[in-house]
């Protein structure tokens, strides 16, 4: 395996001070009209490095962005974002949420902050028959 790569060094000799993570499986495939809650947890990298330093005295607001661009209440009113950084480990934990989802909200979903390796997960709205066909 020449060709193998050490995502921890990788990550540890880059730009980043903290990792994002959403809780759950990389694809969610979801009925139309259904509740959807994204959860995710931001820690810092490495608790020796120096930059474990800059991540708990600078804590800028995390953003969700569905397919690149930053969700927005003005436009997506029906959406709710909750973060937490109150947590005694120094993790940011923030909660996307959507009480009725629609094909137009499919996508890829990510958690971001500066300096924060960010996460994705992507979003699939089907229609019930769909659904079931795909389950048979």
């Amino acid at each position: 395996m020449a060709n193998a790569v050490d995502h921890n060094s990788e990550i540890s000799n880059s730009k980043w001070v903290s990792r994002a993570q959403i809780k759950g499986p990389d694809a969610v495939y979801v009925q139309n009209g259904s509740p959807v809650t994204f959860t995710c947890e931001i820690s810092p990298l490495s608790l020796q490095s120096g930059a474990y330093g800059l991540f708990l005295t600078s804590k800028p607001p995390v953003r969700w962005l569905h397919d690149g661009k930053e969700v927005s209440f003005e436009f997506q009113n029906n959406i709710s974002i909750d973060t937490d950084d109150t947590d005694n480990d120094q993790r940011i934990f923030s909660t996307l949420h959507m009480p009725t989802v629609s094909w137009k909200d499919s996508g890829q979903y990510t958690c971001m902050q500066p300096s924060t390796k960010p996460a994705s997960v992507k979003l699939f709205v089907v229609e019930g028959t769909v659904l079931c066909n795909a389950l048979n």
